[in-house]
């Protein structure tokens, strides 16, 4: 199926399980996506991983380092739109529509050993690590909310 990912509820499909990797961070409306998953897609399960940070931020680091980038055409591939913490990730995963069942930080770099040095290096040059959630669709807060 060629389509942008938040018209995929309008594609029929009838997943067991949706699998999200390095997708999410993409998304203009990442809030919006899953409860839309949730609520016309019937998405009952989702597994996803996004880039880890510590604390939550716009993305835009083309923005950010303002340089002959900006000229060009910007493709969805290339910005992160939003990069949150784990919390914050998780947060937005209950008001769409989704209780989650497993979260996990894996880290580009060992906590308990020598190559913890390369932990500000890996901050600098890419990102420490991933998030992994698995989500299991559970409207309790979503339907509570009356903005959708």
């Amino acid at each position: 199926i060629l389509c942008r990912a938040e018209a995929l509820d309008t594609q029929g499909l009838q997943p067991d399980l949706m699998l999200l990797f390095e997708t999410l961070e993409h998304i203009t409306d990442p809030l919006r996506f899953l409860h839309t998953m949730a609520a016309k897609g019937n998405i009952e399960n989702i597994l996803l991983t996004v880039p880890y940070r510590v604390n939550s931020r716009f993305g835009g680091d083309l923005i950010r380092r303002n340089d002959e980038d900006m000229a060009k055409r910007i493709t969805p591939e290339e910005v992160h739109i939003f990069e949150l913490s784990p919390a914050d990730w998780q947060l937005l995963a209950r008001m769409a529509g989704y209780r989650v069942e497993v979260c996990r930080i894996y880290r580009q770099y060992p906590l308990r050993s020598i190559g913890r040095l390369m932990r500000p290096l890996w901050r600098r040059l890419d990102f420490e690590g991933f998030i992994s959630l698995s989500l299991k669709r559970d409207n309790a807060l979503s339907g509570r909310y009356t903005g959708w």
